[in-house]
């Protein structure tokens, strides 16, 4: 450590190092009691301000300072800058000069850019360097009263706002204003603009051009003040101006390019989806065109660079290659389907991956090798329902009214196919099965259509005990006929028929076609199943509570359901007998 001023108070080694000199001088603030030590609060800016200029003399007296070679290659990158690069503001403020770099970008052509990119310059912006005289000052204007704002600001004794707002965006190195420095600083340009308001006119010129170049210098520190100092000087009049000041025009692109993210950052905005693709890292995958437009992103992109050309240096340079690139596999979808067209006009089934039969809705079913040619099993399932529903019903009607039901026909056939039965067998699996949920859709209706369901199982049990009282209870268990059962015509027409009429209805749940419920069968209802059977009480009764022979349960059960049919009595009670046999 050196005893010489000002490394001394700084308490730093001699530096040409200018974050490590601010950053020295905001240690020894905040170690500092302001109030009580005003003389030394002066002699530390003093300091700071003398260590500040002595690093600004070791750069300007570097070879490659200030030279366009030395700013081509932004900071952090080894290679050279990406094609049409944002304006760069040098840092670097000499004695009375302010730099602002900037790039000649290309002029845009294509769609107008409207309101996506607003505040569109009539004419492509051109690189400039401001170049300050030697008798323009770049210190601060004296602000002549400010006492009753000093709260406001948590001024230092001495300090004006002017002065205050230059510390906040110069004594921290970091690129961005905390919350707290944000609200401070913004406290005090809104002072130096009411200064400014309140003057005359040669000293308002003075305060806006110091204003334009602190801002301009300290972006991006500055970017929170840049929309509040152009709407007090109405800078935006003079953004697009040949004789524009390079700090007014620089200030005017970052302020352009903060409004257009506005926009675009917004979900209901038509260029959200292209924006939000551009700001991702990395190359864009084959399947970039789901996430976001070709078109979109491109013309979000010659947008970019055409009016803000810094912003795309934010961007990922990977990212942007790749949408430049052409993309194949549209061509080489659009070629195979088709291929698919062709090969379906021709018959041809699809030679790779596994096989399936397309459903009247166009969902797929997965075929096995044993299963026959999708033609082959769509003729089937025609034929098996035309057997169960009648001449003239294939499964486009049928899935038309029920399509649980015609998935689950589809899928029977298939298997009963793949298993190796044959047509006639496959017809009378599937026969069974509509009986099966013509019984379980009639169960759920009431009144004549019901009584319609129960003469129909009456004659479905009768042709079952005809065969074999096993034949019998099975049907009564599940609502289907064993195939040594034999069917008459007319009653298959009555099957076909009632299965044709309650397509449209759909199948009850499991809690719907449940039977385990207590049904109470009345004292009239017994005694004629009595008479009718001619058997002891104690035997009906264990019949009627699925116990006992099988010969004897089929026949009570018969005999209760043609008894019930017949009679007149409780219609509440009469149609829980129907729907429980």
């Amino acid at each position: 450590m050196t005893d010489r001023f000002p490394w001394s108070v700084l308490q730093i080694a001699p530096t040409g190092d200018r974050r490590a000199i601010r950053k020295a001088y905001a240690d020894a603030i905040k170690a500092m009691d302001l109030d009580a030590d005003v003389e030394g609060y002066a002699r530390l800016r003093n300091a700071r301000d003398l260590a500040l200029q002595h690093a600004r003399l070791e750069e300007d007296a570097r070879p490659d300072a200030g030279s366009p070679e030395a700013s081509a290659v932004p900071e952090g990158h080894s290679g050279p800058a990406w094609p049409l690069a944002a304006p760069r503001l040098s840092r670097s403020l000499s004695e009375g000069s302010v730099r602002v770099s900037a790039l000649r970008h290309e002029d845009g052509h294509g769609p107008s850019f409207g309101t996506v990119f607003p505040d569109r310059p009539s004419e492509p912006g051109v690189g400039a360097t401001l170049e300050l005289d030697a008798n323009q000052s770049l210190s601060a204007p004296t602000l002549l009263g400010y006492g009753e704002i000093e709260a406001a600001l948590g001024l230092i004794p001495g300090q004006s706002p002017f002065e205050r707002l230059e510390s906040v965006l110069t004594e921290d190195s970091a690129p961005h204003l905390e919350e707290p420095a944000r609200i401070v600083a913004s406290r005090a340009l809104a002072a130096v603009i009411e200064d400014a308001r309140s003057a005359d006119i040669s000293r308002q010129e003075q305060v806006e051009n110091w204003l334009a170049g602190l801002l301009a210098g300290n972006w991006p520190r500055s970017a929170p003040l840049l929309e509040q100092a152009t709407r007090a000087f109405s800078w935006q009049d003079e953004w697009h101006r040949f004789d524009a000041r390079p700090p007014v025009r620089f200030i005017g692109a970052q302020v352009r390019a903060e409004r257009f993210r506005s926009k675009v950052q917004d979900p209901a905005h038509r260029y959200h989806r292209a924006w939000r693709e551009l700001n991702r890292t990395g190359p864009a995958g084959p399947f970039r065109g789901l996430r976001a437009s070709r078109e979109d992103v491109q013309f979000v992109l010659s947008g970019i660079r055409a009016n803000f050309p810094h912003v795309e240096e934010e961007l990922d340079p990977a990212r942007i290659e790749s949408w430049n690139k052409p993309v194949l596999w549209p061509r080489i979808v659009l070629g195979l389907c088709w291929l698919l067209l062709l090969l379906h006009l021709l018959g041809v089934s699809w030679p790779f991956g596994p096989r399936s039969f397309q459903t009247p809705d166009g969902t797929r079913i997965e075929l096995s090798d044993e299963a026959p040619d999708p033609k082959v099993l769509g003729a089937a399932i025609d034929a098996a329902v035309a057997d169960s529903f009648g001449k003239g019903h294939d499964l486009d009607w049928l899935w038309a009214r029920d399509p649980v039901l015609g998935e689950t026909i589809v899928i029977r056939v298939r298997d009963a196919l793949q298993s190796g039965k044959g047509e006639t067998q496959v017809q009378r699996l599937v026969a069974n099965f509509v009986r099966q949920a013509t019984y379980l859709k009639g169960r759920t209706l009431s009144g004549a259509p019901l009584e319609e369901l129960g003469r129909l199982r009456l004659d479905q049990l009768r042709a079952a005990r005809n065969d074999s009282p096993a034949a019998c209870l099975s049907a009564l268990n599940t609502a289907q006929l064993p195939d040594t059962t034999g069917v008459s015509p007319g009653l298959r027409t009555r099957e076909r028929e009632a299965a044709a009429r309650l397509a449209s209805l759909p199948l009850p749940n499991d809690d719907a076609a449940n039977n385990d419920a207590t049904i109470h069968i009345p004292g009239a209802l017994v005694t004629q199943v009595l008479e009718s059977t001619g058997l002891p009480e104690t035997t009906v009764r264990a019949a009627l509570q699925d116990e006992g022979p099988e010969a004897v349960r089929c026949t009570v059960s018969l005999i209760l359901l043609e008894v019930a049919l017949d009679w007149d009595g409780d219609a509440a009670q009469r149609t829980a007998i129907l729907r429980s046999l």
